[in-house]
């Protein structure tokens, strides 16, 4: 059977905070989706992006875009105030967005509602925190991958954000010891960057299962339910180990967000294919 469907990026949706998001306006264009008559949303990647913004340069084959996460329904969930949105600069430009404005206001923003989140649970069941449950089964289910994609991010912002190879030898070469103490140390930090991984999951499924349930699928290449995904991991991001089975763990990750089979992954660091 031949479906029609429309090509467009969550960053390119409309919103008051400076790129578009898994909110309203997303659901929105699924409604405009279903009422023409299309039955495929089209996106490019919701990896997080690297240098030069660009989805196809990341720093994760895993992680989704923390951009993307809808700061009204933080709002709407009590992590964050209409006060804090409003003090935040956007960008000057409606109809553009300016990254390096959002890198500096998205962030912050987003700290703040992880701090609130934190507050939110602690002292629970005698335990200095007790999340949510499906925070726990978020993690367990993203074992493979979360863990060490926040120990990365971690030590990235520990390091000025700097490529891994300007990091001091130690974490460079992924010294067990200096690891383990590192995140000892920065649990909160760690913390961080797994909520809002947990964030985007929670959001995007409510997106997916709202357009599924309108009879849109979302898909995010061309060739259809069975995709072929290309992946482009920056090689400032890239840790130097990789895992013989990461073409099995990618197309398993993709899968699991994606509700969608993933038929041939073809891993690129620094130019290098890997598979």
């Amino acid at each position: 059977m031949r479906e029609s469907g429309i090509l467009m990026p969550v960053s390119s949706l409309p919103g008051p905070y400076g790129i578009g998001c898994f909110g309203a306006e997303a659901l929105k264009f699924v409604d405009f989706l279903a009422a023409a008559g299309q039955h495929i949303w089209q996106l490019l990647p919701l990896s997080p992006t690297g240098y030069g913004d660009s989805p196809y340069q990341s720093c994760s084959a895993f992680a989704g875009n923390p951009y993307f996460i809808d700061l009204d329904a933080l709002k709407a969930d009590g992590l964050l105030t209409a006060a804090q949105l409003k003090a935040e600069k956007w960008g000057d430009d409606p109809l553009s967005v300016d990254y390096g404005t959002l890198y500096t206001s998205r962030y912050k923003v987003l700290r703040t509602a992880y701090a609130a989140w934190r507050e939110k649970y602690a002292g629970l069941h005698g335990c200095a925190h007790y999340y949510p449950d499906d925070y726990y089964a978020f993690a367990l289910a993203n074992d493979s991958w979360l863990n060490d994609y926040a120990l990365y991010m971690a030590l990235k912002t520990a390091n000025g954000m700097k490529s891994w190879t300007e990091w001091p030898r130690e974490y460079r070469l992924r010294d067990a010891a200096a690891l383990a103490k590192f995140a000892a140390e920065q649990e909160e930090e760690i913390g961080f960057w797994k909520f809002l991984q947990y964030e985007f999951a929670t959001q995007w499924k409510k997106v997916k299962d709202y357009a599924n349930a309108k009879g849109v699928k979302i898909e995010m290449t061309e060739t259809g339910l069975v995709l072929d995904i290309y992946l482009t991991v920056a090689y400032g991001h890239a840790i130097p180990e990789v895992a013989e089975n990461a073409q099995k763990a990618v197309a398993s990750a993709v899968s699991a967000m994606t509700g969608c089979t993933v038929e041939t992954v073809n891993i690129h660091v620094g130019g290098v294919t890997l598979a």
